[in-house]
């Protein structure tokens, strides 16, 4: 292919490219009596609505057509049963522990692992006992102070 031709080409599909949009977006393009009419009114205008509202599309709808009825294009048919476990079988399967899971959980009962619900509970009482030892050493100042205060 020479390379004049390709660029014809290219060329001749953008122009028919072209005119098939144009011609597919003619039913929306305003004529000539409806664009003469919407610069005499500005946009916002009643009048303006009202004309819009008026005017008829180019293409009305048909809603009287008659729609062929649907024909059923499927075919169903079992060849083979399909293998699926049973209900046993897959719980089993789901809950079963592995090699490693069963190692764990030796360790575990062998008191290596560390309980942190046990763990957990001995931090937060000994922050509740400071807090608590913080608030009387608070109230005995200030009754300190309200006594000597008292005193003069």
């Amino acid at each position: 292919m020479r390379p004049g031709r390709s660029k014809r080409c290219v060329t001749d599909l953008l122009r028919k490219t072209a005119a098939t949009l144009l011609f597919a977006a003619m039913p929306w393009l305003p004529s000539g009596a409806a664009a003469a009419q919407e610069t005499d009114t500005p946009p916002g205008s009643v009048e303006h609505v009202k004309a819009a509202l008026n005017r008829t599309p180019p293409q009305s709808l048909r809603f009287d057509a008659r729609m062929p009825a649907p024909v059923a294009t499927f075919r169903v048919s079992v060849e083979e049963r399909v293998f699926g476990l049973s209900i046993v079988d897959q719980l089993r399967k789901e809950f079963e522990l592995t090699p490693l899971q069963r190692q764990s959980a030796e360790w575990r009962s062998k008191c290596c692992g560390i309980n942190l619900l046990t763990l957990a509970d001995g931090i937060g009482k000994a922050v509740r006992q400071w807090k608590e030892e913080r608030i009387r050493d608070r109230v005995s100042r200030e009754l300190a102070e309200v006594i000597a205060a008292a005193e003069k």
